[in-house]
């Protein structure tokens, strides 16, 4: 009963600036005493933190994760916990990467199965562009996971999420769910649409309110709370069943590049990879 869940993030990057340390000299006494000379100067370049460059949308090896809970209420009542994370392993192009989806259960009453796909995300667009799930017709929204480009965010603003009107509200200060304080908007529904129809008598809508969203505020402009209600309405009345999705931004490890945990065997570290830069494993500041 639940969708694909597909997210993606900002992250930070940090700039470099490198000194080159000489070594020391070889004389004709070391020489003669079997000394191996020194290694050439690159050996000796210490990286040390600059600053920050402009934020970009993601890059190779960021990681992040959403954990969501599902209320299913009604004739049925049931609960469902789990997460999605997300691994960006290689750069298609200047334009696209690819991510590594996986999606594993807590709590799963029905044993639906966990989940690995792979998504190509867009920079330019800000969006993805293609996935190895097949599309589902049945799903007839999704919310975004950044802004779109062409919002004008301010408090009591409307613009169209998935072609949908919302109100916006804010910012406000809060926190995230791993404890960074932030600023976000919040976005509400202003009417009911549908959200899910197979073409039988049953079909799922959303009711005017039932969608919250919550989107970064900062430079980050990533969607860090999602909840959506979904009513059953038979022939067209609501029945009294719903189901609804929370999920919370849990983690996000950023750096220049988000590098691999060690002993990680989900992740084989991409050819070419710069291991001589000690990268950072920080979760994301979203200011």
């Amino acid at each position: 009963m639940t969708s694909k869940k597909i997210v993606s993030l900002f992250l930070f990057a940090v700039s470099v600036v490198v000194f080159v340390v000489s070594p020391p000299p070889v004389t004709a006494q070391n020489r003669s005493a079997g000394v191996t000379p020194p290694k050439p100067d690159f050996q000796y370049h210490v990286y040390l933190p600059l600053g920050m460059r402009p934020w970009q949308v993601v890059a190779v090896w960021t990681r992040l994760r959403y954990d969501f809970v599902g209320w299913i209420r009604g004739s049925e009542w049931n609960d469902v916990r789990g997460w999605d994370a997300a691994y960006f392993d290689y750069a298609v192009s200047a334009d696209v990467l690819r991510a590594q989806w996986s999606r594993g259960y807590s709590q799963n009453p029905y044993s639906w199965p966990n989940e690995n796909w792979t998504s190509y995300f867009s920079l330019s667009q800000w969006r993805w562009v293609s996935s190895s799930l097949a599309a589902d017709p049945a799903w007839k929204w999704r919310e975004p996971m950044f802004i779109s480009s062409d919002w004008q965010l301010a408090n009591g603003a409307q613009v169209l999420v998935d072609g949908q009107p919302f109100r916006v509200a804010g910012p406000f200060d809060g926190y995230t769910a791993f404890g960074i304080p932030y600023r976000y908007w919040r976005l509400n529904n202003m009417q009911t649409f549908l959200f899910w129809d197979i073409g039988s008598s049953v079909r799922q809508y959303v009711v005017a309110g039932d969608v919250e969203l919550h989107y970064d505020a900062g430079r980050s402009r990533i969607r860090t709370t999602s909840s959506v209600r979904r009513t059953d309405y038979v022939n067209g009345s609501p029945d009294g069943d719903t189901v609804q999705y929370v999920e919370h931004l849990t983690e996000y490890i950023s750096g220049p590049v988000a590098w691999p945990a060690k002993d990680d065997p989900f992740i084989s570290t991409p050819a070419g990879a710069v291991s001589e830069l000690a990268a950072p494993d920080s979760r994301m500041l979203l200011h």
